[in-house]
């Protein structure tokens, strides 16, 4: 053996504990999502492997570890099977039950920003029955979009703030 060889003693790498699959995992699948925004790749363990395969030596023990931790991970799947990533099946199946409820509800996304906010100051025992009043109203309806009940009155947000104030003190109050 060449003198320059000689301190090189190849080392027998050992099997990686389940802990550490599931750290590598987690890299593989979020550096995955950066690159390409969605895992395209991996559905099962055996994608894994080549990847376990070139930091370990192949055997059945490393199978059978990549497997147990990507149990041990819980993760969810995206519709065409692949791993979705910081998920667990239980957060995935309430998302779905969420967008199932939203779609059927025939929801839309109205981000407050331009409305103004009026706040109607009442007894807090009167807040319900003003509130049903007020979003059965003929007269106030058109301009209100949505109301909060506070504890002691009932946040109103409008599109048109003087037309809501103007429409209070045509009431006479």
């Amino acid at each position: 053996m060449p003198e320059e060889f000689s301190s090189f003693r190849p080392t027998k790498k050992r099997t990686p504990s389940r802990a550490e699959c599931e750290a590598i995992i987690k890299k593989i699948l979020t550096t995955e999502a950066q690159a390409r925004t969605v895992n395209s790749t991996f559905k099962r363990p055996s994608d894994f492997m080549g990847y376990f395969e070139s930091l370990y030596p192949p055997s059945a023990a490393l199978t059978k570890q990549v497997q147990r931790a990507i149990a041990a991970l819980d993760m969810a799947r995206d519709s065409k099977g692949y791993y979705i990533i910081n998920k667990s099946k239980e957060q995935s199946n309430q998302d779905n039950d969420i967008r199932r409820l939203l779609t059927e509800a025939q929801y839309s996304v109205d981000p407050l920003e331009t409305d103004s906010t009026v706040f109607l100051k009442i007894e807090g025992s009167f807040v319900d029955f003003v509130l049903h009043k007020l979003s059965d109203s003929i007269t106030m309806k058109p301009y209100i979009t949505t109301m909060v009940p506070c504890y002691n009155g009932i946040l109103i947000y409008t599109k048109d703030k003087e037309k809501v104030i103007e429409l209070f003190n045509s009431l006479n109050l």
